[in-house]
């Protein structure tokens, strides 16, 4: 009987372990297959940049002691290598000046020096200068931070050269703590005198309040007449009565010989640029002193323009305009070539002499009935304008 219930235990367990290793060797198809997760390649740790020496510094103050609202200039002198660059960052009740170019030094190292103010602003209290970070980083990373200790600048007292001032009053005239006899006190009233009585003066106050008053008149009635003149004078601008193209001419001649203005380019190409663009406005009638390179190509649409007057008028804005906003460096040869531009471009796009003429009868006409109404004294600068026209006319005509 024990002999079967340990065969049936058996054959139980068998049958057990047969159906675990079944379900063990074939997969679930029903569960989605797990791969391992691939291991990250660890980077190699990177060099960390060389050591380098950190920079040194020297701080001197002066004056030093200062009196209150004094300005006291500071000057920090930092010596460092030439692959390092430094920074100061200072508080906001400091006011840091101009820096300076690093200057080398025999020792192979810079000189760099910066300079800042600072004020007392408060009685019988020192004043210190601190908050003082100096930055420094070197070309391979390095970087590093330099704290600089405060520094004391002394007040001076307000009564400099007195110990120990006293109050001063009739009994102790001299202001010091000993008694003094009767004997010596009216001594010191009759070497001193008494107290001076003081009158008002109405007289002396009466005579200069007039004369101030009378200034006054006439130095307002002075500019209230001047600026009746300045408002008369804005009033009828003054009109260059010459032909555009010979003012164009006369300023570009004159931007031609400035050798100096020559050596700035941006300057000189500024100059040459207005010149142009008020010929063209004179010439033409619209602002192209206020208008774009683009805008003025548009308003000359409306102006018949040959087609070799239009190209350097489009070449000579074009030109300027790279060097003013493109930051374009000109050689020497752009520089005589663009002058030359612009001789031409006037040359090319100049009023005819019967034009020019007609324009100019027009406005010494004009000329001529404004000082004739302007009574007898002008009527002489009338005449003697129209006998200098007539005799310019004679000498045309000769020619």
């Amino acid at each position: 009987m024990l002999c079967l219930r340990q065969i049936a235990r058996f054959i139980a367990l068998s049958l057990l372990l047969s159906s675990v290793l079944f379900a063990q060797s074939v997969p679930d198809a029903h569960l989605p297959s797990v791969h391992p997760k691939p291991e990250a390649v660890s980077e190699a740790p990177k060099d960390p940049p060389p050591p380098i020496d950190p920079p040194e510094y020297k701080l001197v103050c002066q004056p030093n002691p200062a009196q209150i609202l004094e300005p006291v200039r500071c000057e920090l002198a930092i010596y460092h290598l030439p692959i390092i660059t430094v920074k100061l960052s200072a508080g906001p009740e400091i006011e840091q000046g101009q820096a300076t170019l690093p200057i080398p030094q025999k020792d192979g190292r810079l000189l760099t020096t910066r300079t800042f103010e600072v004020k007392a602003k408060e009685l019988n209290q020192s004043l210190r200068i601190k908050n003082l970070v100096l930055l420094w980083e070197g070309n391979q990373g390095q970087k590093g931070e330099i704290k600089i200790p405060s520094h004391k600048i002394n007040i001076k007292p307000l009564t400099t050269g007195i110990n120990q001032p006293q109050i001063r009053s009739f009994s102790q005239p001299t202001g010091r703590d000993q008694e003094i006899k009767a004997e010596d006190l009216e001594r010191f009233w009759q070497m001193h005198g008494p107290l001076p009585l003081e009158r008002f003066n109405w007289e002396l106050v009466i005579a200069v309040g007039s004369i101030i008053v009378i200034a006054l008149g006439f130095l307002i009635g002075w500019l209230v007449r001047k600026w009746k003149e300045a408002r008369e004078r804005r009033a009828m601008p003054y009109v260059d009565p010459r032909p555009a193209h010979v003012i164009a001419f006369e300023a570009l001649k004159q931007i031609e010989k400035d050798e100096q203005l020559r050596k700035n380019y941006k300057i000189y190409y500024q100059k040459l640029s207005e010149a142009i663009r008020a010929y063209l406005e004179k010439r033409y009638g619209f602002s192209a002193l206020e208008m774009t390179s683009d805008e003025i190509r548009n308003a000359l649409n409306g102006f018949a323009l040959l087609h070799q007057q239009r190209v350097s008028i489009d070449d000579f804005l074009s030109d300027t305009d790279l060097v003013k906003f493109a930051d374009f460096t000109p050689s020497e040869h752009a520089l005589d070539q663009i002058i030359k531009n612009a001789f031409t471009l006037v040359d090319q796009t100049k009023e005819e002499e019967e034009q020019v003429e007609a324009g100019e009868n027009q406005a010494e006409d004009a000329n001529v009935g404004d000082q004739q109404q302007k009574g007898k004294g002008n009527q002489k600068k009338a005449k003697s304008s129209l006998a200098k026209r007539n005799e310019r006319k004679q000498k045309e005509r000769q020619k």
